[in-house]
């Protein structure tokens, strides 16, 4: 880590909470690509649309649970 990000990584821990957690949302959304962020966006739609019609089921929180759960 260069000096420069050590010192503003110091500042940022002497932040609250709150400031620190919008601080690192803002890092987050500034380090995403626009090319990625609407290839995400298209695909979340194009899967809306598959559960729309019907073409996709969803599962509930439990079962995904436990799907993942078997595949350890």
């Amino acid at each position: 880590m260069s000096p420069k990000a050590a010192e503003v990584l110091e500042q940022a821990r002497q932040l609250s909470a709150d400031e620190r957690r919008e601080l690192a949302l803002d890092l987050l959304d500034a380090s995403v690509e626009p090319n990625v962020e609407a290839a995400w966006t298209e695909e979340a739609l194009r899967r809306v649309a598959q559960v729309d019609s019907g073409e996709l089921e969803t599962l509930s929180n439990e079962d995904a649970l436990r799907i993942i759960a078997a595949d350890d």
